[in-house]
């Protein structure tokens, strides 16, 4: 399957039938950008939505000779929700850890104590059994590393930065001295973490002066109906 014969229809991939053989291509692809080597522990943090995942994954990390340590919890119900005890020590010991998870687990304890400690890993936050088959998993991730580190070189030089867009957006920030943090897809040295199957970079700034333009339109066309516009620009 190629990108050019999937019928994506809007920005999001959705959950679709691709079977483990179709996704085994993206899941060796995650164990090349995480360096993955015979002999290390690879523990996937996991939960009862996302297991085809897991295990895709876990087969993966059997195939070039590393042991995959399978956790799977019920869906929790928000973002950065904490992760139980015998979870955050799991992380801390394995040599790496991946997230594939409905509900992100970038923030939680298991994982900041698990870069504290050395481990490398990605989060796959919302990834669907789609987006190991086709789309950002058949990027140039060497080629996204350096990219993303060239215009995180820019922003790190940089003393404001200012986001507009035709809706009326009007963002700026401050930056000067705010560290650039590198999620580019790679995370094959010790405490590197990053967001797979994407590639980004991000840098928090200090807002001076924000106009927002909120609008809950869907993009044309992606569920078969006109978009419906409805903006608001406020102050704050």
């Amino acid at each position: 399957m190629s990108t050019r014969e999937w019928p994506i229809s809007y920005w999001h991939y959705v959950p679709g039938p691709s079977s483990p053989i179709q996704m085994m291509r993206g899941a060796m692809k995650c164990m090349d950008c995480g360096g993955v080597k015979p002999g290390e522990t690879v523990l996937i943090s996991t939960d009862t939505n996302k297991f085809r995942i897991a295990e895709a994954l876990a087969s993966a990390v059997y195939a070039v000779g590393a042991t995959p340590i399978i956790i799977m919890i019920p869906p929790v119900k928000t973002h950065g929700e904490q992760l139980p005890e015998p979870i955050v020590a799991a992380f801390r010991e394995a040599d790496l850890f991946l997230m594939p998870s409905t509900w992100s687990q970038t923030h939680t304890k298991a994982r900041v104590e698990a870069i504290k400690a050395g481990r490398r890993g990605s989060t796959m936050c919302e990834v669907t059994e789609d987006a190991l088959c086709v789309g950002a998993i058949e990027a140039d991730y060497e080629e996204c590393d350096r990219l993303g580190r060239k215009l995180g070189g820019v922003l790190a030089e940089s003393k404001e930065v200012r986001i507009t867009s035709p809706l009326g957006t009007d963002i700026c920030g401050e930056v000067k001295g705010r560290p650039v943090q590198y999620e580019t897809g790679l995370f094959r040295k010790p405490a590197q973490f990053a967001a797979f199957p994407d590639s980004e970079i991000h840098q928090p700034s200090f807002y001076k002066d924000v106009r927002v333009c909120i609008s809950d339109s869907p993009p044309k066309g992606a569920y078969g109906k006109s978009p419906r516009n409805e903006e608001e620009v406020k102050d704050i």
